[in-house]
């Protein structure tokens, strides 16, 4: 599978509240397209998950090849 992008990041919690640290790359020349950093109270994850996909989804266009 061939990827155009990758999303990596970081996680860390710390007294109930918690810190998403997330880079979308191109997989082509490691050029960051897109860096931002998410916080959001431990009891918050999915609103939190839903922050960093409102985020990162714009970014991305999905291709599909028969292969």
């Amino acid at each position: 599978m061939r990827a155009d992008a990758v999303l990596e990041g970081t996680l860390r919690c710390s007294d109930g509240s918690v810190r998403a640290g997330i880079r979308l790359i191109r997989a082509s020349d490691g050029k960051a397209l897109l860096a931002d950093t998410f916080e959001s109270r431990a009891n918050r994850l999915f609103a939190l998950e839903d922050s960093i996909a409102e985020q990162v989804a714009p970014k991305l266009a999905l291709r599909l090849n028969e292969e």
